[in-house]
């Protein structure tokens, strides 16, 4: 068996160890200078996104022997909204650095793989074919599966955010629901350290935000022209609400006088697979869609399609069955976030104050399901709006 990994993220990465725990050492191809990101990201892993499993790093350890070290153990998740805010207290997850930093998590999996990562490499997924007997697709984003017509893409999301110098609690992380800042999206605040703190917006693009459903916004035929590289003279709708998020930034935090490595991403595509496998080519991570549609972290499932693709090579699993379980929880978080689409700023105001105190604090303690049951819950909802 020759394998080939091409891309050094989370999923490839993974995948790579569980086969050289076994004895089969792939060959990793990576495009880019290093692993990570082209900049610098906090994200977060919230154990109610993936019950029954309660701490996602002790399951990795002593179930699949990979090991990650968080930037801290959340204890506090601190939500806005445009006139309330929600503490959550308890155990929340974890937060994590992406992209090019020392100890980012692509960065700690890469330490843990003895085969050399194959850099600046310029093979494309058909030079592996011929070369490889089984290529495991990390990509990173779902270029290759399209051309393939193996993705669906349910939206694309534009992105906005800094690194921010200041005052943190790494424990402490900020989310906004306004859709002033962020229409029918979120922004939030990760700390990196006590000193540096990730802040971002994102939200879906149209054709799920029309402009007409954006209060405050710049003129439609601004918009339009912004968005199509029309005119430099109109602010594109992406900098509007990063303005607009920074001055609420201040009002709620604080003024973020000290704002660098801003970075933005337009028409990322959310979506999923098909299938899971095609041949001897394996779809994981991204490229398999382990972005979650409901808030577009999906550090979790990225590695799991990693791991379980691994076993399926060994002939110690069936990957294809993995995968279902992965596409259901990815069709649940869709669920969810067609009905965040629907929800006002009042709707959020009044879902803040349902939350706040013991009730929202329950869902983060309890082991159970409790997205899949909500999402049962909206499914009929959805399909009449």
């Amino acid at each position: 068996m020759n394998v080939a990994i091409m891309g050094a993220g989370l999923s490839g990465l993974s995948c790579a160890i569980v086969l050289e725990r076994y004895g089969i050492e792939p060959t990793i191809f990576e495009d880019r200078s290093q692993v990570g990101d082209r900049f610098v990201t906090g994200e977060i892993d919230m154990e109610i996104l993936h019950r029954p499993v309660m701490d996602m790093l002790r399951f990795f350890s002593k179930e699949h022997g990979i090991y990650l070290q968080p930037v801290a153990n959340l204890a506090k998740l601190v939500v806005f909204s445009e006139n309330r805010r929600c503490d959550f207290q308890g155990h929340i997850g974890f937060s994590a650095t992406r992209g090019r930093h020392h100890q980012s998590w692509e960065a700690q999996l890469a330490r843990q793989v003895r085969a050399p990562i194959r850099f600046h490499s310029k093979h494309t997924y058909q030079d592996l074919l011929q070369e490889f007997t089984h290529v495991v697709l990390a990509t990173g984003d779902s270029e290759y599966a399209a051309r393939l017509k193996n993705f669906r893409i349910d939206f694309r999301v534009a992105m906005k955010g800094a690194t921010i110098r200041g005052r943190f609690d790494p424990q402490i992380v900020c989310a906004w629901l306004d859709n002033r800042i962020a229409p029918k999206g979120y922004a939030y605040l990760i700390p990196y350290s006590e000193e540096e703190a990730c802040c971002a917006i994102a939200y879906p693009e149209p054709p799920v935000n029309q402009p007409a459903d954006l209060p405050g916004n710049p003129p439609a035929h601004l918009q339009a022209e912004a968005s199509n590289g029309l005119t430099d003279k109109s602010p594109r709708p992406i900098d509007v609400f990063w303005s607009r998020f920074l001055a609420r930034y201040a009002r709620d935090i604080g003024e973020p006088h000290d704002i660098h490595h801003t970075w933005d991403i337009s028409g990322y595509p959310i979506g999923r697979c098909y299938y899971p496998r095609i041949g001897n080519t394996y779809f994981v991570g991204n490229c398999f869609g382990a972005v979650m549609p409901f808030l577009g972290f999906g550090q979790y499932y990225a590695i799991l399609t990693g791991v379980h693709a691994a076993y399926d090579l060994l002939g110690m699993g069936d990957y294809a069955e993995k995968a279902a379980q992965y596409l259901t929880c990815y069709e649940e978080s869709l669920v969810i976030r067609r009905a965040m689409e629907h929800v006002s700023n009042r709707g959020f105001d009044r879902l803040l104050w349902f939350l706040d105190g013991s009730v929202g604090n329950w869902l983060f303690d309890t082991p159970r399901d409790v997205l899949g049951t909500a999402a049962q819950v909206m499914r009929p909802f959805i399909s009449l709006l």
